[in-house]
């Protein structure tokens, strides 16, 4: 499925289903050509506003059916190994800051 990214691409589009998400401050619309939307909801005192959530948790769009379990272990799975990438490239660094500092 593909995300909605503006919000003038909504007019006209058929609503296949629709569902709170996020606590019930989202609201995750599919339609008929294969395309989904999260509009979140934010209040400030008495007013509210809408807007267009084009970068929606991927727990949240497992939880309304964007994504499959599996879909998400995978994504769940891959960002696990990129942080793990990451934090041993930030260690390699440290020791060789450490290095250079204790062999002088």
């Amino acid at each position: 499925m593909k995300a909605v990214e503006d919000i003038e691409y909504l007019a006209g589009k058929t609503i296949k289903s629709a569902t709170q998400a996020d606590f019930g401050e989202s609201l995750a619309i599919i339609f008929t050509d294969n395309t989904y939307a999260f509009l979140d909801i934010a209040s400030f005192g008495s007013t509210s506003e809408i807007y267009l959530n084009i970068n929606p948790d991927d727990k949240i769009k497992r939880d309304v059916g964007i994504i499959t379990e599996e879909e998400y272990s995978d994504i769940m799975e891959a960002k696990e190994i990129m942080k793990a990438e990451k934090q041993k490239k930030e260690e390699l660094k440290l020791l060789e800051r450490l290095k250079m500092k204790y062999e002088r």
